[in-house]
């Protein structure tokens, strides 16, 4: 059930769940752990699984930098000549841990990047779609 649903333009949407669960742009993405607790520094861990065939998780941490959301924050997937295939998220988020999940199967298999960048971090995975 979700308690609160904004409409953010853009034909978006985002709802917020009594467990924390919030579902964004038709994708779901959870925050992980107790609410209170914030991470200390931005992380972009490796999906899982990976490989993967066709869907895979993607988790990230946003840290609390004083601020009460960190603008603008990006997730997106490439290609392995460079090409952007996906955006997962583009949007401001609040500080926290979050999953995205992918659904690769609309894609080749091969080896992919996913990249989480922001105002003050960039950092990118590789990933591989077997099928």
């Amino acid at each position: 059930m979700y308690n609160n649903i904004y409409i953010t333009g853009n034909s978006s949407y985002s709802g917020v769940g009594s467990d924390y669960t919030t579902i964004k742009y038709n994708q779901l993405v959870s925050i992980n752990g107790n609410i209170n607790e914030f991470p200390n520094s931005f992380s972009l861990y490796q999906n899982y699984p990976n490989p993967f065939n066709p869907v895979t998780k993607i988790r990230f941490d946003i840290p609390s930098v004083g601020a009460q959301y960190i603008e603008p924050l990006q997730l997106k997937v490439y290609d392995i000549i460079g090409r952007e295939v996906a955006t997962l998220v583009n949007e401001q988020l609040k500080p926290g841990t979050y999953e995205v999940e992918w659904d690769g199967s609309a894609y080749a298999s091969g080896v992919y990047f996913y990249s989480l960048i922001s105002e003050n971090y960039f950092k990118t995975n590789k990933m591989i779609l077997l099928r």
